[in-house]
């Protein structure tokens, strides 16, 4: 008798258990909704990469805020690592500080991907982007002051916008390199050329 009440109450548990599991599950869709797909991505990022519950809602709240239009296509798992970088010492960022850096980094993302970038130089730019931002953070909090995240936000996009043109401007020099070495290139060849005689008045070459 006792071993049937002992087995009762294990298929008891386990049932609550996965009831508790589904309930949470709707529970998280529930709270993602409204939330575009980037944003839902980066979420489960976080959550692999370590931060607490409270983190994820704080940022899932001040995420929602905000406007990712421009954002669509832009890599979730470069995004969170960004973020991961950007908190990983004493001086973390709020909530509201990483949703905007989160943003910024995103429309930086797409910019570059649009111009040609590959994913590689898109995540270098991003991270260059996040360490900018953190060098400059109590300057930029500073000048900000308190409540006006709006200005934080403007003066967090300008950091990272420096970081795009910057990498612009390393491709544009890339590529006038490349095209500079390639004219050398083809004026060495005609030159060459010149120095060829002409088949029919050069003769079979000579046997020793």
């Amino acid at each position: 008798m006792k071993m049937e009440v002992k087995r009762f109450m294990i298929v008891a548990v386990t049932i609550g258990l996965l009831f508790g599991g589904f309930a949470m599950a709707q529970d998280q869709e529930a709270e993602d909704e409204g939330l575009p797909q980037v944003v839902r991505e980066m979420l489960q990022q976080l959550e692999q990469e370590g931060w607490t519950e409270e983190q994820i809602a704080e940022f899932r709240d001040a995420a929602r805020n905000r406007d990712w239009e421009e954002t669509e296509g832009a890599e979730p798992e470069v995004l969170a690592m960004a973020l991961q970088l950007a908190n990983q010492d004493r001086e973390q960022l709020e909530a509201a500080e990483n949703a905007d850096l989160a943003l910024e980094l995103a429309v930086m993302a797409r910019t570059m991907e649009r111009s040609g970038f590959d994913q590689r130089e898109i995540a270098r730019a991003s991270f260059e982007g996040t360490r900018e931002v953190k060098r400059n953070l109590k300057r930029i909090r500073e000048e900000v002051g308190t409540g006006d995240m709006t200005q934080m936000q403007s003066m967090m996009r300008d950091q990272i916008r420096d970081r795009l043109d910057k990498a612009m401007e390393n491709r544009s020099r890339a590529s006038d390199r490349a095209g500079k070495s390639k004219g050398a290139g083809a004026g060495v060849a005609s030159g060459n050329m010149d120095k060829i005689p002409d088949p029919d008045s050069a003769g079979r070459p000579g046997r020793d």
